[in-house]
């Protein structure tokens, strides 16, 4: 008897712990092309090139698979924006954001 009853409390446990949760919540994480925008506005604003482009780069290579004339454009860009400062810097990335 007394381990029927064990056997039905590890049962009910066992359906409770398992049972299927609620519906499960989405997170709102901004899409790659927002991120890159992003980085890229930080340069135009500030003129100072830092490892945020990392972002950007990545964005372009994925682009590679949907539109690789553009992405192939704006990766060189990129490549000309690492070596800038200050204007010429701000004014490439301007340039980068309105061809994103």
């Amino acid at each position: 008897m007394w381990f029927l009853r064990c056997l039905l409390l590890l049962s009910v446990v066992a359906v409770i712990g398992c049972a299927e949760s609620g519906p499960t919540p989405t997170q709102n994480a901004m899409p790659a092309s927002d991120q890159a925008k992003s980085a890229l506005q930080s340069v135009a604003d500030t003129g100072q090139v830092d490892s945020g482009l990392v972002i950007v780069r990545d964005q372009l290579e994925s682009m590679k698979a949907t539109d690789s004339a553009k992405a192939e454009e704006l990766l060189k860009d990129l490549d000309e924006l690492e070596k800038l400062s200050g204007d010429a810097a701000k004014k490439k990335a301007t340039e980068m954001i309105g061809k994103l």
